[in-house]
């Protein structure tokens, strides 16, 4: 494996796909294939190994020595286990491409995601592209979606109030200009993998409004296999109400007013109280998760905050348990 900044680019942006992987040996060749199938190059695909103790990091070596060559550079790196969040700042620092796209070690490309994304970014003076992701369970499923070509539809531009909660936007869906991520910032490191990835795209959606969507399904993000890089339901409960705190400030901050932002966050801690509530585990976490649903309906609107407030947490609690 070469150096990635000898890249062969003949003036088209270079793509860096950054993978952080953990114990992931059963799905990582299908990532890495999704990679390589691209119809578009230059791209520098970077991937960490986080401590894993299966075969994730030889497979990943003998992968990426194999398809290592100028217009599709490939760089390994290991260290010991430092989780998700610091897998993504080691990955960004390491990259050098114009673009990038993270991928988890379990997700898919459909193989023109680049070059539609990047063709986007050309075409127009934006910082982020996102397409379309779908949730698939099976290497079946996937193989039948990915010999659909995706259907060329026209571009529409967002702004930043495009969901910041629970339907925020896919690790495998945007690809973001380098300048939009470094302006951002690191992914927090204190947090949960999913709050720490709501939290980080909420920072973006706060600094541009110039985010273009495409409507085509050109990512895919497994479902039902996920958690070698994640933790038990108290950690993440607890993360969860931390990062829809840090969120809500965020909005608050960059005096974001539109109604669909907290309707999010809303919906978003609503599970995280439901979660707290129905688990043995998380009594702990009732109440702080029950104050940040409070917090986030207060800031949506007056009838949500109230109709939270009178209802007893008992109730609630039993209620989540019927859900």
């Amino acid at each position: 494996m070469t150096n990635s900044e000898s890249i062969l680019s003949n003036g088209d942006p270079c793509v860096s796909v950054l993978v952080p992987a953990h114990n992931a040996e059963g799905t990582l060749l299908e990532t890495l294939n999704s990679v390589l199938a691209q119809d578009y190059r230059p791209i520098e695909l970077v991937l960490v190994d986080d401590g894993s103790s299966d075969g994730t990091r030889d497979l990943a070596r003998q992968w990426m020595i194999k398809h290592d060559c100028a217009a599709f550079r490939c760089n390994f790196l290991g260290q010991p286990r430092q989780g998700l969040p610091a897998c993504r700042n080691l990955l960004v620092r390491a990259s050098h491409g114009e673009l990038i796209q993270m991928l988890d070690a379990d997700d898919v490309l459909h193989p023109s995601k680049l070059s539609m994304c990047t063709s986007a970014f050309v075409q127009h003076a934006v910082d982020v592209v996102v397409p379309r992701t779908i949730r698939f369970r099976s290497s079946d499923e996937i193989r039948s979606l990915l010999d659909v070509p995706p259907r060329i539809k026209p571009l529409g531009r967002g702004d930043r109030s495009a969901l910041i909660g629970v339907a925020s936007w896919f690790t495998v869906g945007p690809v973001f200009s380098r300048r939009i991520v470094s302006a951002a910032g690191p992914f927090p490191e204190d947090l949960h993998p999913v709050a720490e990835e709501m939290e980080f795209h909420a920072r973006v959606k706060c600094l541009t409004r110039k985010v273009l969507y495409r409507p085509e399904i050109l990512s895919f993000y497994r479902v039902g296999q996920r958690g070698a890089l994640t933790s038990d339901l108290a950690e993440v409960c607890q993360s969860r109400i931390q990062g829809a705190n840090r969120v809500l400030a965020l909005l608050r901050t960059h005096k974001v007013r539109d109604p669909r932002e907290y309707r999010a966050m809303l919906f978003y801690t609503a599970r995280t109280f439901k979660s707290a509530a129905s688990s043995q585990k998380c009594g702990s976490l009732v109440l702080p998760a029950h104050q940040a649903l409070l917090t986030a309906a207060r800031a949506w609107s007056l009838p949500a905050y109230l109709a939270i407030r009178l209802v007893p947490i008992g109730a609630l609690k039993a209620l989540s348990r019927c859900v």
